[in-house]
């Protein structure tokens, strides 16, 4: 069984602070860790975080989010 991406250690707390933190950084780090549970079942989910992240006012949060939503699709 695989657990839904939102019953995971903290993911929602990670979402949550790539939609709101102020820092780009942080947002950034978001990406990065949301990347480290990259699999087929949760393939759907991230896709849309991902590519609502794509039009962050931050240029390497969007292509940070650019890039993980590539590796995604790969």
């Amino acid at each position: 069984n695989v657990v839904p991406l939102t019953d995971l250690p903290c993911a929602a707390q990670v979402v949550n602070e790539l939609k709101t933190n102020e820092n780009p950084a942080i947002r950034t780090a978001a990406i990065d860790s949301l990347r480290y549970v990259q699999r087929p079942e949760y393939k759907d989910d991230l896709s849309k975080i991902y590519t609502i992240a794509k039009s962050d006012a931050d240029d390497t949060v969007a292509l940070a989010a650019d890039e993980a939503l590539k590796s995604l699709e790969a």
